[in-house]
């Protein structure tokens, strides 16, 4: 099984949806670094990372997570795979395994 953890903050406001409010959406913004290559300074270049949590949890955590808020997160990918009329597309989604958000900051 393949995880990933995630360390940033939320860049979305997190959004219930489905028919009993069970699913929430929300995006969070991962800081890294990387070198311009002109002026060849390291400079913060922010990432961007849809997640989606479900039931009980995701009613739970949508009640009082808001855009800003720091988090970690342990999650699983999971891609859509759709065909549209430019063809064959896909998307890669995160579902939260676990959630911790930092209230210090």
């Amino acid at each position: 099984m393949l995880k990933a953890f995630f360390q940033g903050n939320v860049s979305t406001e997190p959004e219930l949806r489905g028919v009993n409010k069970n699913v929430l959406t929300f995006s969070v913004a991962v800081n890294t670094r990387k070198k311009d290559p002109d002026s060849d300074k390291w400079v913060e270049a922010p990432q961007f990372f849809p997640f989606v949590m479900f039931g009980k949890r995701a009613e739970a955590v949508g009640s009082f997570l808001k855009k800003g808020a720091a988090v970690s997160i342990e999650a699983t990918p999971s891609q859509n795979v759709w065909e549209d009329e430019k063809g064959k597309r896909s998307s890669i989604e995160f579902i939260v395994d676990d959630i911790h958000v930092d209230a210090t900051r």
